[in-house]
């Protein structure tokens, strides 16, 4: 079927998200039952492919044990930019206000609050006074991530644990906690900071 076919090629090809789903699956059944549901059903379904690998990888396990961390308010909040709060600019307040409150809508009053700016279409954005090209917004989310990190060696140790980082609510943005989390991990702390640079180069003036 199309799905064993894609099903067994995540596997092939060492999506690390798809199998760490698995592992899940795989640990849950030493503790407790496990009750898939699929709308195939009760024809031959996705939840025969999954069932049939699950229970060979009860016998033999040879899928490898990757961890994955969930990068937002419904994971470890340390790591969602609701709540990862930083001073930046003169000011404490957390990533994603610093990060919204900096929106401008052409010649519209600035937002008071998050909500206002929230999934709304900048024009360009705004620290301080100063007002920057909309293309560099993205620069300032990675540099916020980037400060928090190097202010918080501890989480850094912690996040060193992990083989990949997801938002679930990342949707079409073009910036994601996650997205920056992996860099500064998995690239390292230069890379993010490279991401940077021409933001960085601006605000210096």
């Amino acid at each position: 079927s199309r799905y064993r076919d894609y099903f067994y090629k995540q596997i092939e090809d060492n999506n690390i998200i798809f199998i760490a789903e698995l592992n899940k699956i795989i640990n849950l059944l030493g503790v407790t039952n496990v009750y898939l549901g699929c709308h195939c059903s009760p024809k031959p379904c996705h939840g025969d492919v999954i069932k049939e690998f699950i229970e060979e990888q009860m016998v033999n396990r040879t899928l490898p044990k990757y961890m994955v961390l969930e990068c937002s308010s419904r994971g470890d909040k340390r790591f969602s930019a609701l709540y990862a709060r930083l001073k930046i600019f003169g000011k404490e307040d957390t990533i994603e206000n610093h990060y919204q409150l900096a929106k401008r809508f052409g010649d519209e009053e600035p937002p008071e609050s998050f909500e206002d700016a929230k999934g709304k279409r900048a024009t360009h954005f705004n620290i301080k006074g100063v007002d920057y090209n909309i293309d560099l917004f993205p620069q300032f989310y990675h540099l916020m991530w980037l400060i928090y990190l190097d202010k918080n060696p501890h989480l850094v140790e912690f996040l060193m644990k992990f083989d990949e980082f997801t938002d679930m609510f990342k949707g079409d943005s073009k910036v994601c906690q996650a997205d920056s989390i992996r860099i500064y991990i998995k690239e390292g702390r230069e890379a993010l900071k490279e991401q940077c640079k021409e933001f960085i180069k601006e605000a210096r003036g």
